[in-house]
């Protein structure tokens, strides 16, 4: 918790003080536990200044280690320049690359002084190209508009800094023959005056200031190669600063906005400016802009996050000078925190944690087992999609702790395949996937194992072990069987019989046709007896056997799509698959 930076413009680092770190034993103990009981493929150290930790390159280093054998990669968000290294880079990079993202907030050195960044231009380049000298060639840079004091000479040094560095990064490209250039995406954001920090008197600066601004930035920078430049929007930035700093004045154009249907405005395609200004009389744009005296009482004057008033004031009055402080990690900045709340800094230990295993010689590995699952859904499994599905099977297999296969390249994922794709509020009695791990016991053991890592709507039927390749599913299915049931509350004058009897009739003529998208969205009539192996009643259920294979070069008919265009009554059913079929029509 917390953050010793101190920013000026940043409201968590103030009202999340002092610095309160776990240790590096109980941070390992939370991700096993984590990763044991979710299955997923990335952990987050999460801090306000993730590596500012005491001693992250050793944590970082122990972490990757034990999770780079479980293909879990590691994610280190608010990455200071100052602390960051191509070490921290590396490790975090082990199993997946990604963009490095980095927070120099303001382009000029005035600014940073002026923002108390404590971050200078030397950092900020040494850091980026050696990174970039170590393979690293794709980065995002974090900067703020319309920060209290700046003039567009700050914004010509921010295009300054940004020449810099693909300068110097191309000359190295040339004196190194790296292969590939480096590429930044700038992110603008715009500033927004927040409570509890030193800025919280400043006004936001114009929209139409803001919007020159970065035009200019655009036009200093159209030559640039390799740099893309997104900010945020700016009528979203003028509506946060109103909120931020709101008194109960604003109550009536919350319950406005509220009532008018304005409560997803984070979602720009939800935000309807126009109506939300004249909701508030036209007065949105002075409230962004007002200014407070430094003497005034402040409508969140009634609560405390620990620090003295006064403080504020002080680091204000210092910011107005360029003046910056030494930030609270390094020496107490008498903020009053710790007197106010009774509490103090806490900072993990620097004693180097022991890599396990470090010295241990490789064992003989045991070899692959081919697996094939057959398993159930049902319940609650039916409303949710093909696709959450198999990412909710990957995390079952991540959970059991199996040593699975998992695909090359820069994005490793778990080498695993699928039967076809079942509608959505369908169930279905059978359902495969085949995967690839260290095994040695019996089938019944794996699915055990599997089935006390799964949930009561996700039932494991059957477990097959093979010693060499199965055949691949697409290869094993050629059909799928469905059962088509009338719900009980079915009212009609037609027996439930008579009402099956229509439906097959009329998928079974020769004339039924089923419009289907393609993959480009074009509509395409699809002869429903092409796709149509078998049809039956039986049992009061009508039984549908369709091709699902990549056979006879037949597109597969989705059964929901068939049963809904024969449906045109209206009449209530219910579809479940039952099982897949081989060529012979036995199952799979």
């Amino acid at each position: 918790r917390g953050c010793g930076r101190m920013c000026r413009f940043c409201q968590a680092g103030h009202t999340n003080l002092p610095i309160r770190e776990r240790s590096k034993e109980d941070v390992l103990e939370i991700a096993d536990l984590i990763l044991q009981n979710s299955g997923y493929d990335e952990i987050s150290l999460l801090s306000l200044s993730s590596n500012d930790y005491s001693d992250i390159e050793n944590l970082l280093e122990v972490l990757s280690k034990k999770l780079s054998d479980q293909n879990v990669s590691i994610s280190l968000p608010s990455q200071r320049i100052d602390k960051f290294s191509v070490k921290i880079a590396k490790e975090i990079n082990k199993v997946r690359k990604a963009t490095i993202t980095l927070a120099p907030e303001a382009g000029s050195q005035r600014m940073r002084d002026v923002i108390n960044k404590n971050l200078t231009k030397d950092q900020i380049l040494s850091t980026i190209l050696t990174c970039y000298q170590n393979g690293f060639d794709s980065f995002k840079l974090y900067f703020m508009l319309g920060l209290p004091t700046e003039t567009k000479e700050d914004i010509k040094e921010m295009a300054n800094l940004l020449f810099e560095i693909v300068d110097a990064a191309n000359e190295i490209k040339k004196e190194k023959n790296i292969a590939k250039f480096l590429t930044l995406t700038v992110s603008l954001s715009i500033f927004v005056p927040k409570p509890f920090t030193p800025f919280q008197f400043a006004p936001q600066e114009s929209l139409e200031s803001v919007d020159e601004k970065i035009k200019y930035l655009k036009d200093l920078t159209k030559k640039l190669k390799g740099v893309k430049i997104n900010y945020h929007s700016m009528k979203v930035s003028l509506l946060e600063a109103v909120l931020a700093r709101a008194d109960k004045s604003l109550c009536d154009l919350v319950e406005k906005m509220y009532k008018n249907g304005q409560y997803l405005i984070s979602w720009e395609e939800n935000l309807d400016f126009g109506l939300i200004d004249s909701l508030s009389n036209n007065k949105l744009r002075e409230l962004g802009m007002k200014k407070f005296d430094l003497d005034e009482k402040l409508p969140w004057d009634v609560v405390s996050c620990g620090i003295e008033k006064s403080w504020f004031v002080e680091q204000f009055e210092n910011a107005m000078k360029n003046k910056k402080i030494v930030p609270c990690e390094l020496n107490c900045a008498n903020c009053g925190v710790c007197k106010n709340l009774e509490t103090k800094k806490i900072l993990a230990s620097h004693s180097p944690l022991r890599i396990e295993n470090e010295n241990k010689k490789d064992e003989k590995e045991s070899p692959m087992k081919y697996v094939r699952v057959e398993y159930q859904k049902i319940g609650d499994l039916q409303y949710i999609s093909h696709l959450d599905i198999q990412n909710t099977l990957m995390k079952l297999l991540k959970r059991t702790g199996l040593k699975l296969e998992y695909t090359k390249g820069f994005n490793p994922t778990i080498k695993i395949s699928f039967s076809p794709a079942l509608g959505l509020f369908m169930e279905s009695e059978s359902e495969y996937f085949d995967f690839e791990c260290v095994f040695e016991g019996k089938a019944e053991n794996l699915k055990k194992i599997l089935q006390d890592k799964s949930f009561d709507s996700l039932i494991i039927k059957n477990v097959k072990i093979s010693d060499n390749k199965l055949e691949t599913l697409d290869k094993s299915i050629f059909g799928a069987k469905y059962k088509v049931e009338v719900c009980e509350k079915f009212q009609s004058l037609l027996s439930k019989k008579e009402v099956l009897m229509y439906i097959k009739n009329k998928i079974c003529s020769e004339d039924f046709y089923v419009e289907k998208k393609n993959k480009k969205g074009f509509l395409k009539q699809i002869k429903a007896k092409d796709s149509l192996l078998e049809a039956y009643i039986e049992n009061e259920s009508l039984i549908i056997i369709l091709k699902a294979g990549n056979f006879e070069n037949v597109s597969p008919l989705r059964v929901d799509l068939l049963i809904n265009t024969a449906n045109d009554k209206g009449f209530d059913l219910k579809i479940k698959r039952i099982e897949f079929l081989d060529k012979n029509l036995k199952k799979v």
